[in-house]
């Protein structure tokens, strides 16, 4: 389903099912000007690198997909296309603020630990104010959170 017509690409999730079991794997999709689906990679995309930094790196990108819906094949008119899975629509629970105030941590976490920590950012006093205001940001945004989940 390749297509060299487009405007730019991002990771998705698309969902396949073989012999009634649901399987997810991370793909290129493409789009036009118009945020249009035209295409996407026949088979799935598989971390790649030259280094570890760069597998990280990859798979970090990976990650990237997760913050859209998950889509899946079906046909229309004749052509394969790309539609949103209605599974993946969901009723929101407290569980779901439970487990975005969880990630958010985590954010937080890794944030402080490898960007923060960083000595390029700790030999820069403007990195640095930069890098509290960010965090502080952050901090105010899981506060919130909180504030939704514990109400």
């Amino acid at each position: 389903m390749e297509n060299n017509n487009f405007d730019y690409w991002n990771y998705r999730i698309i969902k396949k099912i073989d012999k009634e079991i649901s399987n997810y794997y991370i793909h290129e999709v493409y789009y036009n000007k118009n945020n249009e689906i035209v295409s996407w990679t026949e088979k799935s995309i598989l971390p790649y690198g030259e280094s570890l930094v760069e597998l990280r790196n990859d798979i970090f990108y990976f990650m990237s997909a997760f913050k859209y819906p998950v889509l899946k094949e079906t046909e229309k008119n004749g052509d394969v296309i790309l539609i949103e899975d209605e599974i993946q629509k969901t009723k929101l629970t407290k569980w779901h603020h439970f487990e975005v105030m969880d990630r958010m941590s985590v954010v937080l976490s890794h944030f402080d630990d490898f960007v923060a920590s960083h000595p390029v950012i700790r030999k820069d006093k403007k990195l640095q104010k930069k890098s509290q205001k960010i965090s502080g940001l952050m901090y105010k945004f899981y506060n919130k959170l909180s504030g939704i989940f514990f109400k």
